[in-house]
């Protein structure tokens, strides 16, 4: 079972509009350096 915060996560990253996930992805690989 997934622990409150991530499941938290989850539930909002199902709210989000498509341009918001690729913004979301986008601004997570600038954050982290992920290519």
């Amino acid at each position: 079972m997934a622990s409150e915060k991530i499941t938290a996560i989850i539930d909002a990253v199902k709210e989000l509009s498509v341009l918001e996930l690729k913004e979301l992805i986008d601004t997570y690989c600038e954050e982290f350096g992920v290519s």
